[in-house]
């Protein structure tokens, strides 16, 4: 019997050991990115500090409930080779349905989170619309699908994708999805983005593996979809809540601050990283910013949305949310342009019995039904 228990524990410590390992290997690479592009513009400290400052007496605005939500028009751009990275229509709609569960606290896990954050969690009221008007005017569904090995290993430091498939950043959010991304840093990059202040037009916007993009498809299902909500609360504006460590330079009181990178990884039930805050609360892996298993995030704090929408309230962030861009993009009904009747399929070629579905992407204007 000893020796059948102490096989179970050996078992055990692996398993633990394994995950553990599997969690170190895979990150954002956001901050990586962000210290790659200082070596070539070092006038991001300074862009960054001032930022810090904004974002600091961001979160501490506290702003009341939004008559009207944000929406914020996206591009999904699917770089791709035939291969399994060229995700469904479905597999993008997924995604941005935990998206909008994740930013409007509707996501199914929130009667998770403990007793000691409820009252820290907050609805964001930031809503994400496949855009419906291309750049040129033209009728779209938000899916660019691109053909390029460019996608297959994306350099992260000189991501050619982006000047093969790239809208007005001012406008769309853009999302490049790749089969993998290359990095000089350490582990796995599922993901990264571009904070507003370090900004341009031909880098802004995230870069996603497609296995990483919603929950179903090729998608990781340990992950939740929870890597896209994590990197767009990078393009909003949040940091890590293990930035800095212990010494919580996340610019949120609301979110205790976490020892290091994967701490929190396997969600430990009375974890507490650090001591440093007053009161001491455990480590909050509740939150999407942190590194923790994508089942176990279910929280932005009222801190947090404050930042992201500080970020929203200037440029470039500010023309996205703009009702004239929503127009523009086509994710408004109120406009008054005559309407683009347009569909899209499945599938281009197809094979006898072969099922095809279609997708209504009339734009420009709400099609009424005949009387």
């Amino acid at each position: 019997m000893k020796k059948i228990a102490l096989i179970i524990a050996l078992f055990s410590l692996m398993h633990q050991y394994l995950v553990a390992q599997s969690s170190h290997d895979h990150a954002c690479g956001t901050e990586h990115y962000y210290e790659e592009l200082l070596k070539q513009d070092p006038s991001l400290v300074q862009k960054r500090a001032e930022y810090m400052q904004q974002a600091a007496l961001a979160a501490k605005s506290n702003p009341v409930r939004r008559a009207a939500k944000y929406t914020i028009p996206v591009v999904f751009h699917v770089i791709h080779t035939n291969g399994t990275e060229n995700i469904s229509k479905e597999q993008v709609l997924d995604q941005v349905r935990v998206l909008n569960q994740d930013f409007n606290f509707q996501n199914p896990n929130r009667n998770k989170i403990r007793s000691q954050f409820t009252a820290v969690a907050a609805d964001c009221q930031i809503e994400f619309k496949l855009a419906s008007v291309d750049p040129n005017g033209n009728c779209t569904d938000g899916i660019n699908r691109v053909y390029s090995p460019l996608g297959v290993e994306v350099d992260q430091l000189n991501a050619k994708v982006k000047s093969i498939a790239r809208w007005d950043y001012t406008k769309y959010l853009n999302i490049w999805v790749v089969t993998s991304i290359q990095s000089s840093g350490s582990g796995t990059i599922l993901g990264y983005a571009v904070f507003p202040w370090m900004t341009n037009a031909s880098v802004d916007g995230i870069v996603m593996r497609h296995d990483r993009v919603g929950t179903i498809g090729t998608a990781v299902p340990g992950d939740s979809g929870r890597t896209l909500t994590h990197e767009l609360g990078h393009w909003l504006g949040l940091f890590h809540t293990f930035q800095g460590g212990c010494n919580d330079d996340d610019m949120c009181d609301d979110t205790p601050p976490v020892a290091s990178t994967f701490t929190n990884a396997n969600c430990p039930a009375g974890g507490n990283s650090c001591a440093t805050d007053n009161p001491n609360l455990p480590d909050q892996w509740e939150n999407y910013m942190d590194y923790s298993d994508g089942g176990c995030m279910a929280m932005f704090t009222i801190q947090q949305r404050g930042i992201m929408y500080g970020s929203l309230g200037k440029t470039p962030r500010s023309n996205n949310v703009s009702a004239a861009n929503l127009l523009a993009t086509g994710v408004s009904p109120n406009s008054n342009t005559t309407p683009t009747a347009a569909f899209s399929s499945s599938h281009k070629m197809v094979c006898t019995g072969q099922p095809v579905r279609f997708y209504d992407i009339n734009c420009k204007a709400t099609v009424a039904a005949p009387s």
